[in-house]
């Protein structure tokens, strides 16, 4: 994995993710998420970067849909630059049906 930049400002948290998001790093990736929901009010995750993912990560990204909803805690996918390989990973897996992962990544 290349690298997790999170950033925040006024309860705002930006987390950029960078390289292959997979199990190997999916309790790295979890670990700071969960960090941020300590404080955050609304949390923007940029995938820009991201090169490869797998289900890990799909359902890392659907449990956190399901715990912001909980805490009442805005979170969004920047949807300027989602890379069609993640999109075209998240119909192989057949989580084009979810509706967390269809509302995060914009899908109709």
């Amino acid at each position: 994995m290349g690298s997790i930049e999170v950033s925040e400002q006024n309860g705002d948290t930006k987390i950029k993710i960078d390289g292959n998001v997979t199990i190997e790093h999916a309790e790295k990736i979890s670990i700071s998420i969960k960090d941020s929901l300590k404080s955050a009010k609304s949390i923007l995750l940029d995938l820009k970067g991201v090169q490869k993912v797998d289900v890990s990560f799909l359902q890392l990204l659907v449990s956190l849909d399901i715990e912001c909803s909980r805490q009442n805690i805005m979170l969004a996918v920047e949807s300027e630059g989602i890379p069609e390989r993640i999109i075209s990973t998240v119909e192989q897996l057949g989580f084009s049906h979810c509706s967390e992962v269809r509302r995060l990544f914009h899908l109709t």
